[in-house]
């Protein structure tokens, strides 16, 4: 295909001008509408050329060795996107979902509007006439009277699926799980716990108030898991911590334990802001939190324990309250030194940690008693493996995937790591080449 010399300068033109809107005037939204809508080829090209911190080039070596897919450090992968044309947009041009897998089905939770939807696991491998069909629910009579609703995770087990619906009534902020008998054409939904019973709000004004479900054994009792968040930090509650620094409680950030034929619940431990992994076996609990302005953490979970949030993290409020000494840390970084318990790991640079998933040995050689970790901002997966104890992270591997990884789940039948790609609303399908 041949160009003019006419054409070629035109675009050049348009190209110039576009970059110079970016740069000079600095609109987000632009960049992030053309990320999500262009090639990645173009998208990336843009994004280089309106670099704005001064240090263009110094971007190449800073990712000296870092491996980019299908590459990794000692093995190849092969990564195939799939659209799903039925999600909505959500916040930050961004198109967020939950899903899971159960007898050969992958089930799709949206985010925005909490409708569900299956498909075949080996139609979605194959690629071949793939076509989502949505499972009836009657989710919409618990939503009815919220004016936000956001559908953060769901959880399957024993043929019975669960999910979180955060909502806000009335500016005030609930989370309740819900719980229903996992059938493919309708689903009939209970709620089994609320937060509206033991407190009138979370947080008013937001429906964001929890993150994931999972089953945990506590004293020989299987118990259903929820997290709690607890993610504001104005100058009211910069007060309200200073007020209680001695009593070391604070509303939410915890793990809470709900016995689902009663819905009596009991605290686990505390000290989060938001969970947005939660791992548990019959060895260890392992949560991913995400800290305010940098201090993403990994934390191994011990009944009874507080984990420091909102005294302590390596992070820094964005919203900094105006103290006397403007320049100081606006928290305390030392949790042992105030009676806290200390991350296994914390994130200096604000990753976005997400979803934490054991990988069975089967998946390969080089990857045995490893772990997964997603990520938002970074855009990136972790590859991490622990001590025996879960002590420490012995070492971790860096696996640029290039779009926000929201949700992960391995698919041990067919060695399969499953990705939720929300930057453009996309199903990932992770395999090792041969």
């Amino acid at each position: 295909m041949k160009f003019s010399l006419k054409k070629i300068l035109l675009f050049v033109s348009l190209f110039l001008i576009l970059s110079s809107i970016i740069i000079f005037y600095n609109l987000k939204d632009v960049k992030r509408f053309l990320a999500v809508n262009l090639s990645p080829n173009i998208s990336t090209l843009i994004r280089i050329i309106t670099n704005s911190d001064g240090h263009l080039f110094e971007h190449y070596n800073n990712d000296y060795l870092v491996k980019f897919l299908p590459r990794t450090q000692f093995i190849n992968l092969d990564l195939k996107k799939i659209k799903l044309n039925f999600l909505k947009e959500g916040d930050w041009i961004n198109y967020p979902y939950s899903f899971d897998l159960h007898n050969d089905k992958l089930i799709i939770l949206t985010q925005v509007e909490g409708k569900m939807f299956t498909e075949d696991i080996q139609n979605i491998y194959k690629n071949q006439n793939t076509s989502f069909s949505e499972i009836n629910t009657n989710l919409s009579n618990f939503t009815k009277d919220a004016s936000q609703v956001k559908f953060p995770d769901l959880f399957l087990k024993n043929n019975k699926i669960y999910l979180l619906l955060n909502k806000v009534v009335n500016d005030c902020g609930s989370v309740s799980l819900m719980s229903g008998k996992l059938l493919n054409e309708n689903i009939n939904f209970e709620e089994i716990f609320s937060t509206k019973f033991i407190k009138e709000c979370i947080e008013i004004g937001t429906a964001d108030g929890a993150g994931r479900i999972n089953s945990i054994n506590h004293q020989n009792k299987e118990y259903l898991s929820i997290t709690l968040t607890h993610k504001s930090f104005t100058k009211n509650t910069y007060k309200k911590i200073e007020e209680k620094k001695n009593e070391k409680i604070y509303d939410f950030g915890n793990i809470l334990l709900i016995n689902e034929k009663d819905g009596k619940f009991l605290e686990f431990a505390r000290g989060f802001r938001n969970i947005l992994g939660l791992y548990a076996d019959d060895k260890v609990i392992i949560a991913t939190d995400n800290g305010p302005k940098g201090g993403d953490e990994i934390n191994k979970v011990e009944f009874g324990k507080h984990y420091g949030w909102p005294y302590a993290s390596y992070g820094e409020p964005y919203g900094k309250p105006n103290l006397e000494n403007k320049n100081a840390p606006k928290i305390e970084k030392d949790h042992n030194k105030i009676g806290f318990e200390e991350p296994t790991y914390s994130f200096i640079y604000a990753l976005g940690i997400a979803e934490i998933i054991k990988l069975s040995n089967n998946f390969s050689e080089y990857w045995q008693n490893n772990f997964l970790v997603s990520t938002l901002n970074s855009k990136h997966l972790l590859r991490i493996k622990f001590d025996d104890k879960f002590n420490k992270i012995i070492y971790n591997e860096k696996i640029y995937v290039g779009e926000r990884i929201r949700d992960l789940k391995y698919d041990e039948k067919n060695k399969t790591i499953i990705l939720a790609l929300t930057s453009s609303g996309s199903l990932g399908i992770l395999k090792k080449k041969e």
